[in-house]
């Protein structure tokens, strides 16, 4: 019966936009049809103006109300079974999890191949990290991604001892602002340049200007593929081998891959000593692997990253594991989590922000696939 309702609004269709100041009186109207509840109709009026959302007219408001109602129904009933991690409403509040899922998240692997090193390669560097305080250990399994432009120097034997990690550490005022990469599966651009430009800042005493994402989905070679993801592995390597672009020397965002283009200003730094990447690991390897700076973190997404809103990701809650994958930055943590910065925009999670909980229960979850940056 509610079809047939929904398709009778089409025969009065308004052109024009539907703004804020008429909802209230469609929602008088249609509320008892739709059986939306007092406060649900409440909630969303509320909901689209501190979001300033317009639709084209009734029937689409109607149909982003019905979106709304559910998600609003399924939050409540997560804050019930599993209060740990809050779900609430934010900008993707009106939209549902397949059309969200298909536009923001990666829909497949892009970093399984990996380049292997030879052993001298693979002890040398070692040797470098573990100077540099950083996580290579003889004992830990581990590829190392992409050779780049020189071998470390040093030639000392690796200890098999595991460093002894301070119990939290902090990054943030080593981090730009959180940007919004929008309806683009761009996460890896954002990621990797985010880790790029902390870890320069960190190494180098450089500003915090921002990098161009938008130069590395035009331009950057080997696995990827713009706004439909790309490998974060091959992406620190064409920085590397073609340097860093600052935002303003490149054409402005606009959730798109377009045409490769020469930079308006010089071209900044190159030559990282080595991209290295964590396929198995521990805790306590993305902790040291975090003493030099913030890391980028290859993750299994799911429909709780579209609901969430604050508290701690709880990887239990989902234990299928789901074939998205999204890209962020790690740049804090504690005892129990990891503290990331997503490219959501701030008026997603914790001002753009979230914790998900450490793996430490084998019953749970581990949503982390890859951990990889660039030794500065």
């Amino acid at each position: 019966m509610k079809i047939f309702q929904i398709l009778n609004l089409l025969s009065y269709v308004l052109c024009a936009t539907f703004s804020s100041s008429s909802i209230g009186d469609a929602l008088h109207e249609n509320g008892s049809i739709y059986g939306w509840r007092e406060e649900e109709q409440k909630q969303f009026k509320n909901w689209v103006q501190e979001n300033q959302k317009t639709y084209n007219n009734e029937f689409e408001m109607i149909y982003r109300m019905e979106v709304f109602v559910k998600n609003y129904r399924t939050m409540k009933h997560h804050n019930e079974q599993l209060p740990k991690d809050v779900w609430g409403l934010n900008i993707f509040s009106d939209e549902t999890s397949e059309e969200l899922m298909d536009k923001i998240f990666m829909k497949k692997d892009f970093d399984e191949h990996y380049e292997i090193f030879n052993e001298d390669d693979i002890n040398a560097i070692k040797s470098d990290s573990l100077s540099h305080n950083s996580f290579l250990q003889a004992d830990k399994t581990v590829k190392v991604v992409k050779k780049v432009v020189k071998k470390a120097s040093a030639t000392t034997k690796t200890e098999k001892a595991t460093p002894k990690n301070p119990p939290s550490l902090d990054w943030l005022k080593q981090v730009t602002e959180v940007q919004q990469q929008g309806r683009c599966g761009s996460c890896w651009a954002f990621a990797v340049q985010d880790v790029v430009i902390s870890r320069l800042a960190i190494a180098n005493k450089n500003k915090l200007d921002q990098l161009s994402k938008t130069h590395l989905i035009d331009c950057a070679d080997g696995n990827t593929e713009g706004c439909d993801g790309g490998s974060v592995s091959d992406a620190f390597d064409f920085i590397n081998k073609y340097g860093t672009v600052y935002e303003k020397d490149y054409r402005e965002y606009d959730q798109k891959e377009g045409q490769c283009s020469k930079p308006k200003g010089s071209i900044g730094y190159k030559q990282f000593k080595s991209v290295v990447g964590l396929t198995k690991f521990t805790n306590n390897d993305i902790e040291t692997a975090m003493q030099t700076g913030p890391v980028t973190a290859l993750m299994y997404a799911d429909e709780s990253w579209l609901r969430y809103t604050s508290g701690i990701i709880n990887t239990c809650g989902y234990p299928k594991v789901s074939n998205y994958q999204h890209v962020v930055s790690f740049i804090a943590y504690d005892t129990q989590t990891w503290f990331a910065k997503n490219s959501w925009g701030s008026k997603w999670g914790m001002s753009g922000y979230f914790q998900i909980q450490k793996n430490g229960d084998a019953k749970c979850l581990d949503k982390i696939k890859k951990i990889t940056y660039p030794i500065i």
